[in-house]
């Protein structure tokens, strides 16, 4: 696991709007937070901003959280003086106060397909948490600093039982089929699972 700056989709793009550039100072350059409207990437390109014709800046709200990352590449579509290393992230989110206690359930029984249950951890994830897929995002390893256990001092990771299961989870929610006789009956095991406490949560709540 690792703490990055995770950012959330806006309902409607926003952009940061070049008022003025300096090119002798681009830090005293103005820029105007306005909703994106069509044709704004018509622009000429501005160098000092290193914007192409056709680029924008985006606005989005973030926050440094834990992520996890579920796989990693060279970026090699443009050449680089030095490499750069992408991950893809999928955050992880505490539950609140906000969340029922069956919502909370029915995320441990595996019933929603974006959500993966963590469980609080005094060595590692202290929180109760979920792993939200609909915001895997793409983040440059530069960007990222270690989740250090707070009695160990280690690095903290997800068990190997923890992460077979939510890679099958993964697979269900992109819609992909499974890679192996072993998946295929760790998915029997969660779909097993599901059905428990899903029947045991309806006996409490009847």
């Amino acid at each position: 696991m690792y703490f990055a700056h995770a950012v959330y989709p806006p309902e409607y793009p926003k952009i940061l709007w070049p008022v003025s550039v300096d090119p002798r100072d681009v830090g005293k350059s103005q820029f105007r937070l306005k909703p994106y409207s069509d044709g704004d990437e018509g622009h000429m390109p501005i160098k000092e901003l290193g914007l192409e014709e056709d680029e924008l800046y985006y606005v989005y709200k973030g926050k440094r959280r834990l992520v996890v990352t579920l796989g990693c590449c060279t970026q090699t579509w443009y050449p680089t003086a030095r490499e750069e290393m992408i991950l893809l992230c999928a955050p992880i989110f505490s539950f609140k106060a906000r969340h029922s206690q069956d919502f909370v359930v029915r995320t441990q029984a595996f019933h929603y397909p974006n959500l993966f249950y963590l469980p609080p951890d005094n060595d590692g994830c202290t929180d109760e948490s979920a792993v939200r897929f609909e915001y895997i995002q793409p983040i440059v390893a530069s960007c990222l600093q270690p989740c250090l256990g707070v009695l160990s001092k280690l690095p903290v990771a997800l068990t190997e039982a923890a992460l077979k299961l939510m890679s099958v989870h993964l697979s269900s929610f992109l819609g992909l089929g499974l890679a192996s006789p072993d998946a295929a009956r760790i998915a029997g095991d969660i779909s097993a699972y599901h059905d428990l406490l899903i029947e045991q949560l309806q006996k409490l709540t009847a």
